[in-house]
């Protein structure tokens, strides 16, 4: 009886290294960038002219959400998609977000060296 009706078993293939990446990559830079946003909002001394982590958060941010850029430049081009599924429309929001917060990081960082120099 259960021997008779043969299924057709499909076998899961592995999910892409760069799509991996581009979501980690993505991630933990939108978690260091709304770190860095909180951190805005603490106040700081009258005369601290002092900002080095501001510039490590924002740094690390940009350099996260750049290779998440650049991983995300590599997920539609692939030459055939009998190995992956082609990439939703998420992607391209995803990318879209990124590269908002993408320049947000370099006026940040362009802000804080102008201030810094400046005093």
């Amino acid at each position: 009886m259960f021997g008779s009706v043969r299924h057709k078993v499909r076998a899961v293939e592995p999910v892409p290294l760069k799509r991996v990446f581009f979501w980690a990559f993505y991630v933990l830079g939108s978690l260091v960038f709304v770190f860095g946003l909180l951190l805005a909002q603490a106040p700081r001394p009258v005369h601290d002219k002092d900002f080095r982590l501001e510039l490590v958060i924002w740094g690390s941010s940009f350099c996260f959400l750049l290779i998440s850029l650049l991983f995300a430049r590599r997920i539609p081009y692939v030459k055939t998609w009998d190995s992956e599924d082609p990439p939703t429309g998420a992607y391209g929001l995803f990318i879209v977000l990124c590269f908002l917060q993408l320049l947000f990081c370099l006026y940040a960082l362009v802000s804080f060296l102008i201030y810094s120099v400046r005093s």
